[in-house]
């Protein structure tokens, strides 16, 4: 049983309470806001829940016969679907699910220019949000869920389809729960509790931009070479949405 004792105690005791949330708790007064929807992005401190791929039948796009004679308003509802069941996801994900549901083989150019002008015009909308090769909606970016990657088809198991968003919310956590741990400890951490295995080099790469992030917005600090939880690791600014840029790429 851990002890609590004087102010070092009640830093510790802190600490623990803002890693490990109860998740029926109604009350914030330690964390305050951790449960309530966020204005920028902030980490997800629930469990770990798996990933779950959206169900091809549910698309509704079979019995066309050619991908370009489903009708747009279809294909529209196909695409919010998906990013509402994956975001944010990427559009090699969603193209390959939209494909799928409509058993069509191949992802030509023409196919693919299709996908890219629905989203487009759902983004111009406001119906979802596009940040490089990703949709999703703000919601999804501003708190991306924390996933287990080994429950995704095996196609989608690959690191480059995780966003920034996502992968910010993998490298807090892994420095929240190991503190003091050195960069690319946190990030084998990270992905290790996601269930990507390996720490490579593309990946240390791939992590990097997500990491300086969250440096830059103070969730984590550097001392003496070793990541720590930052000032904002420990409280949610209730601050408007005008007061940040829609962080959708993680910086």
């Amino acid at each position: 049983m851990r002890s609590y004792g004087g102010f070092d105690g009640v830093i510790a005791l802190y600490e623990e309470l803002v890693s490990a949330p109860d998740q029926a708790a109604t009350g914030d007064a330690l964390y305050p806001g951790w449960n309530q929807p966020a204005h920028a992005w902030a980490p997800d401190l629930g469990v770990i829940t798996p990933y779950v791929a959206v169900s091809p039948e549910t698309l509704a796009l079979d019995g066309f016969g050619d991908f370009h004679a489903i009708p747009e308003d279809r294909l529209k509802a196909a695409i919010e679907c998906t990013v509402a069941v994956e975001g944010p996801v990427h559009f090699e994900v969603l193209a390959d699910r939209l494909l799928n549901a409509a058993d069509v083989g191949r992802l030509g150019r023409r196919i693919r220019e299709r996908i890219q002008t629905i989203l487009d015009a759902l983004a111009q909308a406001g119906r979802l949000e596009q940040a490089g090769p990703f949709a999703g909606t703000p919601a999804q970016y501003r708190q991306p869920r924390y996933r287990d990657w080994s429950e995704a088809p095996e196609k989608t198991r690959v690191l480059d389809y995780v966003s920034d968003a996502e992968l910010k919310t993998v490298l807090f956590r892994a420095v929240l729960a190991n503190a003091p741990v050195a960069p690319e400890q946190a990030m084998n951490d990270g992905l290790a509790a996601i269930c990507f295995p390996r720490l490579t080099e593309a990946a240390q790469a791939r992590l990097a931009e997500p990491l300086n992030a969250l440096r830059a917005a103070e969730f984590v600090e550097t001392k003496t070479d070793v990541l720590h939880p930052g000032p904002q690791a420990f409280q949610r600014r209730r601050e408007s949405p005008e007061r940040h840029s829609d962080d959708h790429s993680g910086n």
